[in-house]
């Protein structure tokens, strides 16, 4: 009898294992749909949502890679025009400094400058620093030096070379020779440095009847001009004794800026600007 009721039990066991197994079974069988569509659709789901919280990271990233700098935004001329004032002096950048002038050599019909005023007279820009230099060296020595011309137009020019040409026929000349007189102090149209805007003509404030003669080299900033003009890229363009080359008088009060390099080899080599050039 016990055999009997222990194997009973065994078997009642087994019974009760295999309802639970099976009741399990199909529970799980019921879930098994919900949770593989649930599985299908969480990997795109997934990765939709993994793709959306990306994008804009990358939006994000790309726009700022491929933002333009500041620098970018400005014209070509602007960014050119931002190199170092220091550097206007290397002999690569004075090509501009160095144009030539003269009654042979006239200034070119597309020739244009970019000016500023100095004491309400107009100059080349690139210069502006040089001249404004030129004059705080001289106030520091108690020297109160004056501009009075600088870049003149064409039209400007021939009023002035008209005005001298018309003196002299006053005082008896005929047209021909006076015009050839007046070529010597006036430059003929189109033919004068001041239309280049490099060319300044200074004027004495403590010897002012000494102004645009050559007794100016005589006064205090004649003499200043001539020893530190070349300090600051400047030359005394008309000097004495070299009518022959240049064409015109002495002028001890016309100054040239043709760099500080330069000026400083024709100041003390002592020949003209045609001379440095090889063109006399």
């Amino acid at each position: 009898m016990k055999h009997f009721f222990k194997n009973k039990i065994f078997i009642s066991t087994i019974c009760l294992a295999i309802t639970s197994l099976t009741t399990l079974f199909f529970i799980n069988r019921q879930k098994q749909p919900k949770d593989t569509e649930n599985s299908n659709n969480s990997p795109d789901e997934s990765n939709e949502e993994e793709e959306n919280k990306e994008e804009p990271p990358e939006e994000k990233e790309s726009s700022q890679q491929e933002q333009p700098s500041p620098e970018e935004h400005k014209p070509e001329s602007q960014r050119e025009e931002q190199a170092p004032s220091q550097n206007n002096n290397s002999p690569q950048n004075q090509a501009w400094a160095l144009i030539l002038v003269n009654k042979q050599h006239g200034i070119s019909q597309d020739f244009g400058i970019q000016t500023t005023k100095i004491d309400g007279i107009d100059v080349d820009v690139r210069i502006a620093p040089h001249v404004l230099g030129l004059i705080k060296m001289a106030k520091s020595q108690d020297i109160n030096l004056g501009l009075c011309s600088g870049y003149r137009s064409i039209m400007t020019q021939n009023q002035l070379f008209q005005r001298e040409v018309d003196g002299l026929i006053a005082k008896g000349y005929s047209r021909s020779k006076a015009e050839e007189e007046a070529s010597r102090s006036v430059a003929p149209p189109g033919t004068s440095e001041h239309h280049t805007g490099l060319a300044i003509d200074c004027y004495s404030n403590s010897q002012k009847n000494c102004n645009l003669v050559e007794a100016f080299a005589n006064t205090s900033e004649g003499k200043f001009i001539k020893e530190n003009g070349s300090k600051f890229g400047f030359i005394l363009r008309y000097p004495k004794g070299k009518e022959h080359i240049t064409g015109y008088i002495y002028e001890p009060w016309h100054l040239r800026y043709v760099g500080e390099k330069v000026a400083e080899e024709i100041t003390k080599s002592g020949k003209t600007l045609e001379e440095h050039l090889a063109i006399a």
